[in-house]
Parts: structure tokens; C-alpha cells; sequence
């Protein structure tokens, strides 16, 4: 992650570092702690410390904390909450998780911790029955099974493992539930053994009624890695994490306006590594919002993909080598994607990023063809019925056969502003509007309802910059041809913000392109 550049930075990270490290000391002081461990502890068993709360113990006003003092295999599933075990098998009827629901409304703030966050436990079940459970209250058939399930409000869970072999199940999960206001930090989500998830491998429920009471789906993922490599290659099966959107007929069931339950998921300097898809978060007309600040997204097919209405916003993150296998470039993908979904497409900004080597190994063979050949980009707009702004600045493309694209066959209205970015080598183009099946030329042959403008770019060593420009008279993205030079064009996929890379050493103004040598991540401190 980046390093701080000035004293001052690292004396101001400090006074950061040690006021939360008091408060934490505080916070624990005053916490119910139960712990766990093969020895030397309470408990031997994470979801017997669990279970071992009383209802008086976790309302009352103090939080309650399960620590794991080693570095041990967990080989067990793991509740937060009190979710019923198999709720169809045991004849559960409509609201079967009402006690469950109220009594979590009331509950204290709960984490679930590894003491050691360079050691941390591995929570992997697969000498047990796989049990599932659900969070519909009113339909006990819709469950799941899952190494981590849970239901809560104000969850935490850090410096843990929780892996997925899929032994207990066909379908299982590593990790799934609902919640609201739930943090992760420094936790491990990956694989384990040589079978597939179930739908993903990450999956936030969908029960609207609940998420008007609370558990809104709201996350933070801080230092946090989600590693979905099979057999030691890229996912080609499964999403990495996944919410599917409410359903307006739920919402209409429960009483609810969508647009008052918005999603809300957050990422801060984490990693993604071999996904198909590394999130996917689907909406409706309820406005989620999406943010990734100082992330790594490598070696994925889909990389970061939304749809529906609200917001898509990706700060200070790298784009390395995705869609990285042959005829990648034939399939509608990018390293970030916008998808339409029932009329709604979500506003995307794109600032201080870098987007290096997607679409390697079609790369060579894209030289010479035209935006109609082919799908992918590194940045995929595809549009629908709205038409949300789209902001991409101060961003640094190298490499990319084409770095934006925006498409959509029926040729709606869509806005853009693309500044103060470089692109180089972009061998078909720096931004089309045509696509092999979603081109906007579809429609008819002037597009002038795309509208794209942008200034103070730095242009160097690309095929075109707009493709077919004459046919888009209201894209215009002005900048200077330049050669343009860095000081570090080695990407290090274990420290992948050293250096940092790709920061302009000539042949771009200052303000141009990305810049990633920012301050000191607060989870390089160990503030766990």
C-alpha cells in the first residue's frame, strides 16, 4: 500500500494511530470478552463462545467481544446471531426469526476477532453436517448454507480466515447473511479444496422487510483480501461477492420504498485476485452505493461491476492484468462495468487510478481492428433507460486495447467527462461507442445523444482516441500528443502500490494522470 512521503504525514498518521488504539483499549476494557482457543482458553469451539452469551449479556449497553487466541483451524460453521438451524426441515412457519430479529435490534455492538493479526484463524467446516439457514422470516424454504452465516446490526469481524471448501455443501457459501453497519478488517475470504462455490462466494440476502428495520446491508471491508483462485487459476464460474437487489414485488409485500433501504458497501485498501466476477452489486430503482478506495484488482475476468440506480465510485485503486485470457476481448467485460438493470444504470467517477495490461492476450492481436470487433474495455459503460453522469479524472491507462467504452444498442442518452488523464498504447482506441452486439451505431448512424466531453488529457502512442469521431459530434476529448515517461512501470502484485507505480516522470503537466503516492493506510499501522 502507499507509504507517507513527510514527517508531517507520518507524525499526523501517529496521533491517528494512538487516539484509536486508546479508544480500542477503552472499547475492550468495558467489553464482555469470551475466548477461544485449542488451549488456554475459555472455549475450544467459536460457536460454542458464541452461544455462550445471555440475552442479558448482550443488551446490556456494553459490547461483547469473541477472541480466538491462536492461529488454529476452525473446523466449523459459524452463526452471528440467533438464526434457526434448517428452519424447513424443522417445520419453521411465517415469522420463525421475529424473536430472532427483535433481539438483535437491541443487541450490543458484537465482534468476532483473531487475537494475533498476523496470525489469524482459519475458520474452514468440513467435518461437519453443512446446516442451513435463512434471514426471510416469512419464507423458512429460502436458505443457504455458509461457512459464516449471520444476522445482526453492528457486527465486526477481523483479523480471521474464512475459506470455503464447498465439503459441506454443493451450494455453500463462505460468506452469508444480513446485516447492517457490519465491518470487516483484515479478514481472508478464499477458496479451499477443488470444488466451486455455490452462487458466489460472498453473498449479502435480499430480505427487503428486514432491511427497513435496520439491516440495510450496510459493510465496510478494510485490508481486507478476497482471493477466488480454483485450482490455482482464474474463476470461471462463480461470483466472487454478490447482492441481487430487492424485489419491487417484496418491497410492495413489506411496505417498503426501495429508495429508502439503500445499499451501502464500502472497500478501503483491499485486494482482488482471479475472480470471474469480483462484485457485483445489482440494483433496482433503490439507490445503492458502491465505493473502492485504495484497492488492487488483478487477474479477474468481470472486475468491479454494478447496476441499478446511486453511485459508483473507485478512488486511488490499480487495474492490473484482467480479463487476461484469450478472447477475453470478445465478451462484455471490464475492469469496471456498468450494467443496465430495469431502466437504471448507476452514476460512475473514476479518479486517480491506474488501468495497466487488461486484455494481455488479445492485446497483440487487436491491432489493426475496429471497436466492432470486440466487447471488453477496461472501463465498460453499458447504458440503460437513465442517464447518470459518468466522471473518469486524473486516471492513468497503459496498455489497454481500448480504455473506455460505452455501449448500448438502443442508443440512449448518456453524459460523460473524461479530464486531466493519460492513455498510451491504446491499440484500437482511447473510446468507442461500437460494440459486436451492444454498438450505439445499432440504432442509427449520427449518435449525437452521447455526450462526452473532456480536457487537459495527455494522448501517447494510441490507434485513435475517439473511433468513428465523425459520427459522434458531441464527443470531444481534447488533450496533447506527448511522449510520456515513469518512474516505475513494475506493478509488484505482493506490494502493488510500492514505488508507487506508473507516477509521470515526463511528457504530462502535474495534475495529470494518476498519482498513488499518497499517506500511510491506516491498517498498515495494525490498528485491529
Amino acid at each position: 500500500m502507499p507509504k507517507t512521503q513527510t514527517k508531517e504525514g507520518y507524525g499526523n498518521m501517529r496521533k491517528v494511530y494512538f487516539g484509536l488504539l486508546g479508544f480500542a483499549v477503552v472499547l475492550s476494557a468495558n467489553a464482555t470478552t469470551k475466548t477461544v482457543g485449542k488451549s488456554g482458553a475459555e472455549f475450544t469451539s467459536i460457536q460454542a463462545a458464541i452461544n455462550s452469551f445471555t440475552e442479558a449479556e448482550v443488551t446490556d449497553g456494553q459490547p461483547d467481544v469473541v477472541e480466538i487466541i491462536d492461529g488454529e483451524t476452525y473446523d466449523e460453521q459459524v452463526v452471528i446471531g440467533k438464526l434457526i438451524a434448517d428452519p424447513a426441515g424443522t417445520g419453521q412457519g411465517e415469522g420463525y426469526l421475529d424473536a430472532a430479529i427483535d433481539l438483535a435490534k437491541r443487541s450490543d455492538p458484537f465482534t468476532l476477532r483473531g487475537r494475533d493479526p498476523n496470525n489469524r484463524p482459519k475458520i474452514n467446516p468440513v467435518n461437519v453436517e453443512g446446516m442451513p439457514y435463512g434471514v426471510f422470516t416469512n419464507d423458512p424454504g429460502d436458505n443457504f448454507v455458509a461457512t459464516l452465516s449471520y444476522l445482526g446490526i453492528n457486527l465486526t469481524v477481523e483479523n480471521i480466515e474464512i475459506l470455503q471448501a464447498s465439503v459441506i455443501a454443493d451450494d455453500q457459501y463462505g460468506l452469508n447473511g444480513q446485516a447492517g453497519n457490519m465491518v470487516f478488517r483484515n479478514v481472508l475470504f478464499a477458496l479451499e479444496g477443488d470444488k466451486q462455490p455455490g452462487e458466489a462466494l460472498i453473498n449479502f440476502n435480499n430480505a427487503i422487510d428486514i432491511a427497513g428495520q435496520g439491516f440495510d446491508n450496510s459493510y465496510t471491508f478494510e485490508n481486507c483480501t478476497f482471493d477466488a483462485t480454483f485450482n490455482g487459476e482464474r474463476n470461471a464460474a462463480v461470483d466472487t461477492i454478490y447482492f441481487h437487489g430487492y424485489s419491487q414485488g417484496d418491497a410492495d409485500a413489506a411496505g417498503i420504498d426501495p429508495a429508502n433501504v439503500p445499499v451501502n458497501v464500502k472497500f478501503i485498501n483491499s485486494r482482488f485476485i482471479n475472480s470471474d466476477t469480483a462484485v457485483y452489486i445489482r440494483g433496482r430503482a433503490q439507490a445503492n452505493n458502491v465505493t473502492f478506495q485504495n484497492c488492487y484488482i488483478t487477474k479477474s475476468n468481470h472486475g468491479l461491476r454494478a447496476s441499478g440506480k446511486g453511485t459508483f465510485v473507485v478512488e486511488n485503486c490499480i487495474f492490473h492484468d484482467n480479463m487476461n485470457l484469450p478472447d477475453d476481448i470478445d465478451r462484455d467485460l471490464g475492469a469496471v462495468e456498468t450494467v443496465g438493470r430495469e431502466g437504471f444504470t448507476p452514476e460512475l467517477t473514476i479518479r486517480n487510478s491506474l488501468f495497466v495490461d487488461n486484455m494481455s492476450a488479445d492485446a497483440a492481436s487487436m491491432a489493426g481492428t475496429g471497436g466492432w470487433d470486440s466487447r471488453a474495455a477496461a472501463v465498460r459503460i453499458q447504458n440503460d433507460g437513465t442517464n447518470p453522469k459518468v466522471t473518469i479524472e486524473n486516471c492513468t491507462f497503459v496498455n489497454n486495447p481500448i480504455a473506455i467504452r460505452f455501449a448500448d444498442s438502443s442508443a440512449r442518452p448518456r453524459e460523460g467527462s473524461v479530464n486531466n488523464n493519460i492513455f498510451q498504447n491504446s491499440n484500437v482506441a482511447v473510446l468507442t461507442a461500437s460494440d459486436f452486439q451492444q454498438s450505439y451505431f445499432a440504432a442509427a448512424d449520427i449518435i449525437d445523444v452521447l455526450v462526452v466531453t473532456g480536457t487537459n488529457n495527455v494522448f501517447d502512442g494510441n490507434a485513435v482516441v475517439v473511433e468513428d469521431n465523425d459520427k459522434l459530434p458531441n464527443v470531444n476529448l481534447q488533450g496533447t500528443e506527448a511522449s510520456v515517461t515513469f518512474t516505475n512501470t513494475t506493478i509488484n502484485p505482493a506490494d502493488p502500490f510500492a514505488g508507487p507505480p506508473y507516477r509521470v516522470a515526463s511528457g504530462a503537466p502535474a495534475g495529470v494522470g494518476a498519482d498513488l503516492s499518497g499517506g500511510t493506510p491506516v491498517p498498515d499501522f495494525m490498528l485491529y
